[in-house]
């Protein structure tokens, strides 16, 4: 074993695999680190004497000849030199660098495979027969890099050809490299007729024996050596006989038929069958024509060829062949060869979304070559609840249904407006021969409604997504005012923008881990036409106390945390504290419902403060929560108009003076509540619930005061 000295890869003369110096083609080895050995195979049409060397010496002075494939016995960097000498005695070199370890797969059925190919130089194949490669290895042929799967690959059983085929078998770290030799099921027929003439370039005919003489087409008997033209549109015939004339000698002919053509169909199982066609029925035989680049026809004749390859490989050359008729050399046709069994591409799918987290309806479509056929298959949609945890699109178990042929059209995936929609269309693209390319996927996810909210977000482009939160409700208006409806999941203390925040579409609001919104002092929330619903929220608003009372007497406006006008809101498990620097209410209602279930609200005001203050046609719920309110002027619930169910609440006042309730020209039901007024100027006829006007108590029991 020899093991040479360490070579510098980048340097690498031969940049195709298939380098051609005069009519040399050297099949394998090519540039590359192999696993295993490496068999020199070299083919030449042209007559050329073969040396070389893989010592990097002169192989005329110190290599080998070369008379078929042998094994290479060396290891390590190798620079392998080819020279080939014409019959001029012209030389050309070529050379090529490699590097060979030997090394044998850690997997036994990886390894038993490789093992099955070491039966000599090359490994024999004999068209029809199959490989089995284990899934667990990929391959590929000649000098392609794009390495497929492991699977059965075959050729044709009536395959005509006899080449030499290099495979790559790699583990994912390691490559293995052998040389099959393909070889026909069925040897063409080996018998050529014999004829005292020649034919060159179809319409010379050459008459090569001087012991006979000749006639074309019955005119004047000639001798030989003569270059005779003929019309090759046409049939011709071709007399000859002995010099010496005789009874007993009987003249012989030959026919030459008209100049065919070659056909090239395709087979059933997707080979390429090449004929020629005679212009009047001659049957013709068809051969490997030395005027070919590379050997790719089995010796013999055969009545028509036929080309294939392996799955993964593909034949692209114009193929020179020998046509025959009654085993009569004619001439030289040409005729290009394709034949592509490399797994197609996979189409590319186009989406209207711009991230796997759509907002809307997707679009999905597909590229590809327009030779090739598409076909696609839409999952069933699953569905995913909302959370702060970003879904795992590989993870998720997609079940598809049957495959379309598909015609360019559009593919639209729908949202749902009530749950998290997840889907995935599939892609493949099959050629004319019928190998299908690998699965193209596009998986996406369609939440048309809920956003994600958290300050801890530290991503530049932020979407609102589970992958990207918003850190912030800075786009709250933009996107509830777009849409129909909208969710906000909150984590952790959350700012508002100043001013005032004006909503005219549903929108929800639904708290995490201790969810904190904080309200600026000059901001407040308005709800018009469109409904709020809040869970697990605390709502805090701060404004800066004010310098003098003489200051905050001045100040007419009335602040607000939430306005509601001709609208809906629901709170649950909330809590909310604003703090006013002059007058303020916490909920200020303007026809409209509002429902506080199992709810602490805190309304703290220098002047006026008041929890909750409805006028107009409202229906206020309130159930299981706590009312406070502290200021000069205290007031819990104040309504003016609508109705009110009040149940198992407890409402207090603190302040100079005020009480928990009042109501005006409304209906009120009051269950089992808690009254409490701790208010300096408590007259003697003080009341913690004030009514006026025509308000009607539907029910009123269970109610304490104090």
């Amino acid at each position: 074993m020899i093991t040479m000295k360490k070579i510098f890869f980048a340097t690498i003369f031969l940049i195709a695999q298939f380098a051609l110096f005069a009519e040399v083609t050297v099949v394998n080895p090519a540039p590359g680190e192999y696993a295993n050995l490496q068999t020199l195979v070299l083919e030449s049409n042209g007559g050329e004497e073969l040396y070389y060397s893989f010592s990097g010496t002169d192989p005329l002075a110190q290599g080998f000849a070369y008379d078929g494939p042998v094994v290479l016995d060396v290891t390590g960097n190798v620079e392998l030199r080819v020279v080939s000498v014409d019959h001029n005695q012209n030389r050309q070199e070529q050379k090529i660098y490699f590097s060979v370890e030997p090394t044998q797969s850690e997997n036994e059925e990886q390894n038993a495979f490789l093992k099955s190919f070491e039966t000599g130089p090359c490994f024999d194949f004999v068209a029809g027969n199959k490989i089995q490669i284990p899934f667990s290895l990929s391959y590929s042929f000649f000098q392609n890099k794009e390495f497929e799967k492991g699977r059965e690959i075959s050729i044709s059983k009536n395959a005509t050809m006899e080449r030499y085929v290099p495979i790559n078998l790699s583990d994912g770290s390691k490559v293995w490299r052998y040389v099959l030799r393909v070889l026909p099921a069925q040897a063409g027929a080996l018998t050529k007729r014999d004829v005292p003439f020649k034919t060159r370039d179809w319409s010379t005919i050459v008459f090569l024996d001087p012991k006979k003489i000749y006639s074309l087409d019955g005119d004047w008997w000639e001798s030989s050596g003569k270059l005779v033209e003929i019309d090759r549109s046409k049939n011709n015939v071709i007399y000859y006989q002995d010099v010496d004339v005789s009874s007993e000698n009987s003249v012989e002919e030959i026919l030459l038929p008209a100049k065919p053509s070659l056909k090239t169909e395709r087979g059933y199982d997707g080979s390429l069958e090449i004929y020629a066609v005679g212009k009047n029925g001659e049957q013709f035989e068809l051969a490997s024509s030395s005027a070919s680049k590379s050997k790719m026809i089995s010796d013999g004749l055969f009545p028509k060829l036929v080309i294939d390859t392996f799955a993964g490989d593909k034949i692209e050359e114009k193929l020179a062949l020998d046509v025959y008729c009654d085993k009569v050399y004619q001439g030289v046709l040409y005729v290009d060869v394709f034949v592509n069994r490399t797994t197609p591409s996979a189409p590319k799918i186009v989406s209207s979304a711009s991230s796997t987290y759509a907002r809307d309806d997707v679009r999905v479509s597909a590229r590809l070559d327009p030779k090739l056929k598409i076909f696609y298959s839409i999952s069933n949609p699953i569905s995913i609840e909302p959370s702060f945890d970003a879904p795992d699109l590989q993870s998720l178990m997609f079940e598809h249904g049957d495959y379309n042929i598909y015609q360019g059209q559009n593919i639209t995936l729908f949202g749902d407006t009530e749950r998290i929609l997840a889907y995935q269309v599939s892609f493949y693209s099959e050629d004319e021969s019928g190998a299908k390319s690998s699965t193209a996927e596009y998986s996406v996810i369609i939440d048309k409604y809920n956003y994600y909210v958290n300050p801890l977000s530290e991503l530049s482009e932020q979407d609102g997504s589970p992958y990207a939160p918003f850190k912030d409700l800075s786009k709250l208006s933009k996107i509830a005012n777009k849409k129909n409806f909208s969710r906000f999941f909150i984590k952790g203390d959350v700012a508002l923008n100043s001013g005032e925040i004006t909503i005219t579409n549903n929108v929800e609001f639904c708290g995490m881990d201790d969810a904190h919104i904080l309200v600026p002092a000059n901001s407040v929330i308005a709800i018009k036409n469109a409904g709020l619903y809040a869970q697990n929220i605390f709502w805090e608003k701060t404004e800066p106390p004010a310098v003098s009372k003489k200051l905050r007497a001045a100040a007419k406006a009335l602040t607000n945390l939430f306005i509601f006008e001709h609208s809906a809101a629901t709170f649950k498990n909330c809590q909310a504290v604003a703090r006013f620097s002059g007058d303020g209410r916490v909920f200020n209602c303007l026809s409209s419902a509002l429902s506080l279930e199992s709810t602490g609200i805190t309304s703290e005001a220098q002047g006026y403060s008041c929890v909750a203050a409805s006028t107009g046609n409202c229906k206020i719920n309130i159930k299981n929560s706590r009312l406070l309110s502290i200021a000069d002027t205290a007031v819990a619930i104040s309504t003016n108009g609508g109705s009110l169910n009040f149940e198992n609440n407890f409402a207090q006042v603190t302040g100079r003076m005020g009480r928990p309730a009042e109501f005006v020209d409304c209906s009120v039901r009051m269950v089992n509540n808690k009254f409490s007024a701790d208010v300096q100027n408590k007259t003697q006829n003080y009341k913690s619930v004030y009514k006026a006007g025509t308000t009607v108590f539907t029910e009123d029991q269970g109610n304490t005061y104090k």
